[in-house]
């Protein structure tokens, strides 16, 4: 997983979470939401999910950062019909989204540009600042050359438009799979 990872007990399960979530947090609570799904909750990651698949999956790990819970939702649907992504987590704010990197340590993320709190932009800007080896790709509804040079000024590696393909979109978050397994060593 990455930059460590601590023994949790859960259900008969032994689950090994990422380090970071424990070192930000005294409390957490571990609740199954599905067969391989966790829920985790602690103080300040409200509404985290834990797929207990990607511990060992060789899928490409994802985080989705968008203010729009039914943007969220859509595309977690959609990556779920490709074996080879695997959605680890979901973050609303910009603030939610540096968060999650910490503790999830996901292989990409598909960082929207306009949230609450801290926009895309500053949050792409400080989790690639922290943790360079998470590849981030922009997402906006605007598709002009301003948003997209300040996405990838700030360390996103790519930029699309909500308007194109998703099958465009998808196709290029595959092709960082060898680049994303390279950089977490696995």
């Amino acid at each position: 997983m990455g930059y460590g990872s601590r023994q949790v007990l859960f259900c008969g399960l032994q689950l090994r979470l990422p380090a970071p979530l424990f070192a930000q947090h005294s409390s957490i609570l571990v609740k199954r939401t599905g067969d391989s799904e966790i829920a985790i909750a602690a103080c300040g990651l409200p509404g985290l999910v834990y797929n207990l698949a990607s511990s060992t999956s060789k899928s490409l790990r994802i985080l989705i950062a968008d203010d729009h819970a039914v943007v969220r939702a859509g595309m977690r649907e959609l990556l779920s019909a490709r074996p080879e992504l695997r959605v680890v987590g979901e973050a609303a704010t910009g603030v939610e989204a540096i968060s999650h990197a910490k503790a999830l340590q996901p292989d990409v993320i598909l960082m929207d540009v306009a949230m609450p709190l801290k926009n895309g932009i500053e949050a792409t800007r400080e989790i690639h600042g922290t943790l360079p080896h998470i590849q981030i790709v922009g997402l906006s509804t605007h598709g002009d050359e301003t948003t997209e040079r300040a996405m990838r000024d700030a360390g996103a590696q790519a930029y699309f438009s909500k308007t194109e393909s998703t099958d465009r979109l998808f196709d290029y978050v595959l092709s960082l799979r060898p680049q994303a397994k390279a950089a977490s060593g696995t």
